[in-house]
């Protein structure tokens, strides 16, 4: 089992899951964009010009759903590997390859982002689309013991995460903290800018952290960070 140690996960696995089953190939854009077969646009073009700069060879989508944002990449000549633990959003990720004609430089696998199945140093570029805000704070250092492993030193982490500031979500009460809440069994944390200091100064220098408002809805203000493996 993907998740096998983390049963933490298993009611989002359930839901995610039969969720990525459910999906149709015209579910368009939507303000859960993660559902959607389109990528966003502006965070592929962030992702491609970071992996131009620094050349990259091999990049991982952490949490790679349905390959809508591995699959463009790979489009344009880079080596993408996904990793996701619903086995149904692997099935889509295959899929959205080989109709793309795109297979021979994506590598999709059912996985889990605290125990990622690759060598050591392997990766140039990793980018982080909305996984890291659903795992609980507990297992942060699992995470980034896990990215820093695969990550080449001098490799990029690329972040897209929820702000704490996100109207979208002021609706639901806090269940474990100020700054999580769990929706439809799904953790969502909501980070503020000090947040991310103390988080990965010990492993990355942060690059940059610019926010702006989501591209499906205005009510959702996301952080995209960019940071430096020591």
């Amino acid at each position: 089992e993907a998740m096998k140690g983390f049963s933490d996960f298993d009611k989002e696995k359930v839901y995610y899951t039969k969720t990525y089953a459910a999906l149709t190939p015209s579910s368009g854009y939507r303000q859960l964009d993660w559902q959607s077969l389109k990528g966003n646009r502006k965070f592929i073009h962030e992702i491609k010009k970071v992996a131009t700069k620094l050349r990259a060879k091999k990049i991982l989508d952490l949490g790679c759903g349905n390959g809508r944002l591995a699959v463009p990449l790979a489009k344009s000549g880079f080596d993408v590997y996904g990793i996701d633990f619903a086995s149904s959003a692997i099935q889509r990720a295959n899929h959205l390859a080989k109709k793309s004609g795109t297979s021979q430089n994506t590598h999709f696998s059912v996985g889990n982002a605290l125990s990622l199945p690759y060598p050591e140093n392997f990766f140039d570029l990793i980018f982080d689309y909305g996984c890291l805000h659903h795992i609980s704070e507990k297992y942060w250092q699992l995470y980034l013991k896990n990215v820093s492993r695969v990550l080449k030193r001098d490799g990029y982490l690329l972040l897209y995460t929820h702000d704490i500031n996100s109207l979208f979500y002021k609706k639901y009460t806090p269940r474990i903290g100020q700054q999580e809440f769990v929706v439809e069994n799904v953790l969502t944390h909501f980070f503020d800018k000090a947040d991310f200091p103390k988080i990965f100064q010990k492993n990355f220098l942060i690059i940059s952290a610019k926010l702006a408002k989501h591209p499906a809805t205005s009510n959702k203000r996301m952080w995209t960070v960019l940071l430096k493996r020591k």
